[in-house]
């Protein structure tokens, strides 16, 4: 009886606490989003349910030659912006407002770029030598210097300096300029930063000075001493100072490591640290007022201000909030995500050296024939017209006129037994000097953007139309051997000429939305978080992945060519809990619970025979 008892405890000691714990969390409907867009992302910048994303194609940036793209990530769909060379750089990627915007550099001029979310417009203005020199705000700059420290700096008796700008923008686009100036004089080096702005005026002799804004627009001032290992953080509204404030005992300094609502700051102290730290200005000092502990890898600030974060728990990781004082699991995501950009609630990336995972949310208001259609607001609607049966299941549409500046919008039905479209469009002049595009919906069950700008226009020089297919192949040979949806989507578009057809495979610019609402007995044997869309090269007869996200039984994905597709899923990734000695795919807690039950059901039937 007593080796019985004593085995009970041992099994009890033997099981990991949290499995004994009740979670608040774990009553809580946490949705999963372990999608991946493949690339490895360098910078976000989020305005509402559209981001601008930067992101290297090879996951290693060392190796001997890679792409840089810029893309436009409008409800999860990628748009592509420009490709930038590995000899060729882009600096400054920044939001402003409704605007996004970066300086980027090629072999010749340095340019400009900015980005408008509101209309999807691009700008690119060349930089002149003016806006690369700083020195004419030199003498201001020193003359804040002289007035804070009672030196007597003039360009004439500087003996060497340098002077750098760094331009902020607040949440409504609002310019505040950072100069970074060292002065050189017998051998010593002295380093000032300065603030210059109407709202603003600052200068400090910090190792590092960074600028953040509050919702308000309130300007935060963060200033990092190495030699006292501490954070002096300074708030101003109007140029006036509104509490100015240390955090002592801070031996590392990370730009995303720290953020100030109001009286609280929030940091992680050292790039070891695995718990954020809230502090509460009192008595002209940060106190010490909470520690969010567990395994935090990194946190964000939203528009709203509101904290997110990444939490990891055992084997799985959670985009977090902090509501109440607590930490509120939102959504799970994968376990090697580890950076995190949130503009709020709805809108948040999650991003990994090897990809990143979009999470959108957010719903639009369309009017009752568009909620029919799902076309977006503001497309013209074409009305069926000219639609017959060619045979071989196919049937064929002629669209005889396009409005050139405008999203146009083709609703087609297919009958019972049918499997593919044909649509050939007349009106070549709308497309060859227009900018809008063609939205084709095929019963529901599938969407493709079409726009104006993927045809070549010198192509369509004596053009008498253009041709456009869809259809799927079933029980096809390529995909026999792979856990995939039973089908190939194929796209083709061709120009039609009196001497025969042009195939078009890769688009001249921009590229195609493509929305698939699958059956549910077409996706039920499938894992959707592990499906994604696969592009068919018939040249290597490979197969190569594709940005794309699953949500319920709709595939979306965005293409700069057509031909065939496929839904698959990936291969999975082990877990930490796997374990490789056995091969076996149960985890150290399952088995402590089925010792425990084992053990219980032994403990009593024996005191059962002893009764």
């Amino acid at each position: 009886m007593i080796a019985i008892m004593m085995a009970y405890i041992l099994a009890i000691v033997s099981i990991p606490i949290d499995i004994l714990a009740v979670d608040q969390n774990d009553t809580i409907k946490v949705e999963k989003y372990l999608n991946y867009n493949i690339g490895y992302l360098k910078s976000a910048i989020m305005y509402k349910n559209k981001s601008i994303i930067q992101y290297i194609e090879k996951e290693n940036a060392d190796e001997e030659s890679y792409t840089t793209n810029v893309s436009l990530l409008d409800n999860n769909i990628e748009k592509p912006i420009t490709k930038i060379s590995k000899e060729h750089w882009i600096s400054d990627f920044q939001g402003k407002g409704e605007k996004c915007e970066f300086i980027y550099s090629d072999d010749i001029n340095m340019k400009k770029i900015q980005f408008d979310f509101d209309n999807n417009s691009l700008r690119a203005d060349k930089i002149n030598n003016e806006e690369k020199n700083y020195n004419g705000n030199l003498e201001n700059t020193l003359l804040k210097v002289n007035e804070k420290y009672s030196t007597n700096y003039t360009e004439e008796n500087i003996e060497k300096y340098t002077i750098n700008k760094n331009t902020k923008y607040d949440n409504e686009g609002n310019t505040i300029d950072v100069y970074t100036l060292t002065i050189y004089n017998e051998g010593n080096a002295e380093k000032y930063n300065v603030v210059l702005n109407e709202k603003c005026n600052y200068v400090s002799k910090s190792n590092s000075l960074d600028i953040y804004f509050e919702k308000d627009n309130t300007i935060d001032i963060v200033e990092f001493m190495e030699s006292d290992s501490c954070y002096y953080i300074t708030r101003i509204k109007d140029d006036e100072i509104l509490t100015r404030g240390i955090i002592e005992n801070c031996n590392f300094y990370n730009r995303d490591s720290i953020a100030v609502i109001g009286d609280k700051v929030y940091i992680k102290k050292d790039s070891e640290e695995t718990c954020l730290y809230e502090y509460i200005f009192e008595n002209n000092k940060y106190i010490l007022n909470k520690t969010f502990g567990g395994y935090i890898e990194t946190f964000s600030k939203d528009i709203d201000d509101n904290i997110w974060l990444i939490e990891r728990v055992n084997d799985k990781k959670y985009v977090s909030k902090i509501e109440n004082d607590i930490l509120s699991r939102k959504y799970e995501i994968c376990v090697d995500m580890n950076r995190l950009f949130v503009y709020d609630e709805k809108n948040i990336i999650v991003a990994s050296p090897y990809g990143y995972t979009s999470i959108n949310k957010n719903g639009a208001s369309v009017s009752e024939i568009q909620k029919e259609n799902n076309f977006p607001e503001g497309t013209k609607i074409i009305e069926e017209s000219n639609v017959e049966n060619i045979g071989s299941g196919f049937c064929k549409a002629t669209i005889e006129s396009l409005d050139p500046n405008t999203a146009n919008g083709f609703n087609i039905t297919l009958e019972e037994g049918m499997r593919g479209i044909e649509l050939f469009i007349k009106d070549i002049e709308s497309i060859k000097n227009g900018v809008g595009s063609l939205i084709v919906e095929i019963s529901n069950n599938a969407t493709i953007n079409i726009p104006f700008s993927v045809m070549n226009k010198k192509l369509l020089d004596g053009a008498e139309g253009i041709r456009f297919r869809f259809y799927t192949e079933d029980n096809t040979e390529i995909i026999k051997n792979l856990k995939a949806v039973n089908k190939i989507f194929n796209f083709n578009l061709s120009i039609v000429n009196s001497n025969g057809e042009i195939d078009i495979h890769n688009f001249a610019d921009g590229s195609s939305d493509i929305k698939l609402t699958l059956l549910e007995n077409e996706i039920e044997s499938l894992d959707k978080e592990k499906a994604v869309v696969f592009y068919y090269n018939e040249g290597s007869e490979e197969f190569e992945m594709m940005s794309s996200r699953v949500n319920g039984n709709d595939v979306t994905f965005n293409t700069n060519h057509f031909s065939k597709f496929i839904i698959a899923e990936t291969v999975a990734v082990p877990t930490p809990d796997t374990l490789e000695e056995t091969g076996s795919l149960i985890n150290i807690k399952t088995i402590s619970m089925a010792s425990l039950i084992l053990i219980s059901i032994g403990a009593f039937i024996f005191l059962r025979r002893r009764i």
